[in-house]
C-alpha cells in the first residue's frame, strides 16, 4: 500500500539530493565545454600567429 504521509516526508529530501546532483553534472559538462572551447581557441589563436 502507497503511504502518502512517507512520500511527502521523503519527496523534499529526494528533490534536494536531484537538484544538487543535477547541478552537479551542469557543472562538470560546463567546465568541460569550457576548457574544450578554450583549447580549441588557443589552437586556433596559435595557427594565426603562425601564418603572419
Amino acid at each position: 500500500m502507497f503511504d502518502f504521509d512517507e512520500f511527502m516526508i521523503a519527496l523534499p529530501s529526494t528533490v534536494i539530493i536531484g537538484g544538487i546532483s543535477a547541478l552537479v553534472s551542469w557543472l562538470v559538462i560546463r567546465g568541460a565545454v569550457l576548457s574544450a572551447l578554450r583549447k580549441y581557441r588557443r589552437e586556433q589563436m596559435e595557427g594565426h600567429s603562425e601564418q603572419l
